[in-house]
């Protein structure tokens, strides 16, 4: 009878040494965008001057480069996704965004230009490019019809998943939208938290791309609590991912060319950090350090398979 228990055991133990052990899983990678805002010229960032903290635990910087560089072996990626439903006069800013593009294009910089439509983001030909002409084909008129978006956080989320170009580059969306989510619901004071722009948070944070935005109102503006609630959910999502909004309250801006310039500005003084963890759950993500400088970076992040070229490259 000891015998048997003997082999039963001897078996037993066997097994359970054949299974994988979840516990020893990783290391994987984690990249996200870390914005360094100064007062004067970017800050030049070195490894030791940051302090980064994963799901409560101190974790050593693996990798500090700028998000732009000349350098870099891909270069990142900027989706311009612009709401279908803004209203006519938007067409005054076309010129604006076109040479936008052209100096991002002078930085090694591809930039694609999106248009929410029916909760997708729906690119013109040529993808994501480096070209200024190939980006002017893609900018057009807006169509203005009302509620054409369905929800920009619908179409938000289309582009993430559905990203059109190298996911496992560096990437950063650019929103022109007046932010309202009608999918939620008529805006009240009791009613501004929304599923979908929470979903739109994690998927972004999941991907490590941060979402930038400018309001502006759309052929069907909404004063008011609308207003409000749009601009709240675009401060939120911004808030989330370690990116900015701009705006001028419920005005829309006479030209938003100082909007451009200062996301230009932004994403120079951006940098790629990466780092390793042993799980790819979502986890609080704390950076700080670096005297004299205001770091920004998403509030939660996840690891990532670590194969070759995903994050570090």
């Amino acid at each position: 009878m000891l015998a048997r228990l003997r082999f039963a055991s001897t078996a037993l133990a066997l097994v359970f040494a054949a299974l994988p052990s979840h516990a020893q899983e990783g290391p994987y990678n984690v990249r996200v965008v870390l914005r360094a805002e100064t007062k004067g010229q970017p800050s030049i960032l070195q490894p030791a001057d940051l302090r980064v903290q994963f799901a409560g635990k101190k974790i050593p910087v693996q990798r500090l480069e700028p998000l732009i560089s000349n350098h870099s072996a891909k270069p990142v990626q900027v989706a311009i996704l612009i709401d279908d439903g803004l209203r006519g006069s938007f067409g005054n800013q076309i010129g604006e965004i076109r040479q936008f593009a052209a100096d991002l294009a002078a930085e090694h910089v591809a930039v694609g230009v999106a248009y929410m439509q029916n909760g997708r983001a729906v690119f013109g030909n040529g993808g994501f490019t480096s070209d200024p002409e190939v980006v002017e084909k893609q900018l057009r008129l807006s169509m203005g019809g009302a509620g054409i978006s369905a929800s920009p956080y619908f179409c938000l989320q289309d582009l993430i998943k559905n990203w059109p170009g190298d996911k496992t580059g560096p990437r950063a969306v650019l929103m022109i939208t007046n932010g309202i989510d009608l999918y939620n619901g008529a805006p009240t004071p009791n009613n501004q938290y929304s599923p979908y722009v929470q979903a739109a948070i994690v998927d972004a944070q999941r991907a490590g791309v941060p979402v930038y935005s400018i309001y502006y109102g759309r052929f069907d503006n909404h004063p008011g609590f609308a207003s409000f609630s749009g601009q709240s959910y675009l401060g939120d999502l911004a808030d989330s991912t370690g990116a900015n909004t701009f705006n001028q309250g419920s005005l829309n801006p006479p030209s938003i060319s100082p909007y451009l310039k200062q996301f230009e500005k932004n994403l120079n003084e951006s940098w790629l950090l990466s780092f390793q963890t042993g799980t790819r759950k979502l986890e609080q993500l704390k950076v700080d350090g670096a005297k004299g400088t205001k770091l920004y970076v998403q509030r939660l992040a996840q690891g990532t398979e670590a194969t070759a070229g995903a994050v570090l490259r």
